[in-house]
């Protein structure tokens, strides 16, 4: 290996031959040449060594990249399954509400429905006293004259009411109404009572209509006395 020279010996020249001077100026050309490679493989190796590693990262972008566009796919999909499950949640909710709202409306209905049949049969209910307070108002006979707890058929014969045995049918083609009449008795106090002293000029008279809905009996009951006011 070319010994070194440094640059002191170099200028130091004074006492060499020819040749000498010449050898030094050589060896310090070779030094220099020297130098230049080794920095020339110190770059090299640097350059190798980064390669791979560029070439990793390199790589290693690639991949991530991929992954992220992968995960953006994934997210897009879940997104547009939630999408889905959100529109399915919602429609069974409006669906529900909707059925909620169609049974409440039904029931309503039914309850408006149930509300007029009521009153209508409270009216023909008053309608049938007042029917037996005409017919007793034009003779007190017309009620001694019915059996006791038989039903009798308010109908109007002649321009006047009058009772029958025979049902003349529903009134419109819904409800049926009768009339019974029945003994009353006094008490001690002259109050009507359960029991007790039979008053003659008295009658108890209960006013009955009924009807169906949904294959279920209805029916409204009116009661009131009579008495034979002409005496």
């Amino acid at each position: 290996m070319t010994e070194k020279l440094k640059p002191k010996e170099l200028t130091d020249l004074t006492g060499l031959t020819d040749e000498e001077v010449k050898k030094a100026i050589e060896n310090e050309r070779l030094q220099k040449r020297l130098e230049e490679l080794e920095e020339q493989l110190k770059v090299s190796d640097e350059a190798a060594e980064k390669k791979p590693i560029e070439g990793k990262a390199k790589e290693l972008i690639e991949n991530t990249d991929e992954w992220e566009k992968r995960l953006e796919k994934r997210l897009k999909r879940k997104e547009r399954g939630f999408g889905v499950v959100e529109v399915i949640i919602a429609i069974s909710i409006i669906t529900t509400s909707f059925l909620g709202l169609l049974e409440l409306t039904r029931y309503s209905l039914r309850v408006q429905e149930r509300s007029q049949k009521q009153t209508e049969a409270l009216s023909l209910a008053i309608e049938t006293a007042e029917a037996i307070r005409s017919i007793r108002n034009e003779s007190w006979n017309n009620l001694t004259s019915l059996s006791y707890g038989t039903k009798y058929y308010p109908v109007i014969s002649a321009g006047k009411w009058t009772t029958s045995l025979t049902n003349p049918g529903p009134i419109n083609g819904v409800y049926e109404r009768w009339v019974t009449v029945e003994k009353v008795y006094r008490d001690g106090n002259d109050d009507i009572s359960l029991a007790g002293t039979e008053d003659d000029q008295t009658r108890k008279i209960t006013a009955e209509v009924e009807w169906l809905v949904q294959n279920k009996t209805q029916n409204v009951v009116l009661t009131t006395y009579l008495t034979n006011w002409y005496e």
